[in-house]
């Protein structure tokens, strides 16, 4: 229920929610997803954080960045994602802003809770965005998101909101995420429940 998660919120002081999922969304429920958010904006003191990708991200990100836009964290793969979608009040991070250290520490993350994507994120050069390196560079945004960076002032989420496929569930990008969250004990929480919210 929507006042049960109001309630476990408030107990934290600008909690992080992250927003995210697959990039097709039926646009009823993209509907349903700015709805959510907007109230959530309204009845918390909550951080929003996005990857800014079509879809889910951006239909999560479409009230709020309008209500809240200084609430709005984006963190996204390289400078210059998509920046017409990101209000200029908006913190905006990305990989190539991390430390040598925290990019060691993402990878031995991703080693520990994904090990089928270990090859792929072992060659993973920062700073570099060609073709070869662009596909582990997603990987580390998205750990990042679930992370966080002290560097940067990123706080790990408390909650995950996200919207997964029903019928292929916990693939690609977002059932990594999924993953990632799981790993580091936080809370995610899909559309079988947020969408009777």
């Amino acid at each position: 229920m929507y006042e049960d998660f109001i309630e476990m919120v408030s107990v934290y002081t600008e909690p992080v929610l992250l927003l995210e999922g697959k990039r097709k969304v039926p646009g009823d429920i993209a509907a349903k997803m700015a709805n959510l958010t907007a109230k959530l904006a309204i009845d918390t003191d909550s951080i929003f954080r996005s990857g800014n990708a079509p879809g889910t991200d951006r239909a999560f990100m479409s009230e709020v960045r309008k209500l809240v836009p200084h609430r709005c964290e984006y963190i996204i793969p390289f400078l210059g994602h998509y920046p017409n979608s990101i209000p200029d009040e908006s913190a905006v991070h990305y990989p190539d802003e991390l430390s040598p250290d925290e990019i060691l520490d993402i990878k031995y993350h991703i080693n520990a809770a994904c090990p089928e994507r270990s090859l792929l994120i072992k060659n993973y050069r920062q700073g570099y965005h060609n073709t070869g390196n662009v596909k582990s560079l997603y990987f580390i945004r998205n750990t990042m998101k679930v992370m966080g960076a002290a560097s940067l002032s990123l706080d790990i989420p408390q909650y995950a909101i996200m919207y997964d496929d029903r019928d292929k569930p916990m693939e690609g990008g977002t059932g990594f995420t999924i993953k990632m969250c799981r790993y580091l004990n936080i809370m995610v929480i899909l559309q079988n429940d947020w969408l009777y919210w």
